[in-house]
């Protein structure tokens, strides 16, 4: 579990400390309901689509490779339909 603590923000940036934050938050939140039913969510680096191998950390939230994405991330892949998070239309909460 340690491991998916770290995170890849880059240090020294402005935003690493709060960004580092958000990404040991984000850990602890390992399910979704959608449609009334709970899913586990997908970590960064596990939806590999094409069968590319991940960048090293996210490009929109920075999370590690084995990590929970940032909640409100742009590349975060929904567990139900496989689209995006951010843009499907799954009935997420209900």
């Amino acid at each position: 579990m340690e491991e998916h603590l770290q995170t890849a923000a880059t240090p020294g940036s402005r935003n690493d400390a709060r960004r580092a934050r958000e990404i040991e938050s984000a850990q602890g939140h390992t399910r979704y309901t959608i449609g009334g039913r709970a899913h586990e969510r997908i970590r960064y680096g596990d939806a590999r689509e094409g069968g590319d191998p991940p960048l090293a950390s996210c490009p929109d939230c920075g999370a590690a490779e084995g990590q929970l994405h940032v909640p409100g991330c742009d590349v975060e892949v929904c567990p139900a339909c496989g689209g995006r998070v951010v843009s499907c239309d799954c009935p997420y909460g209900l």
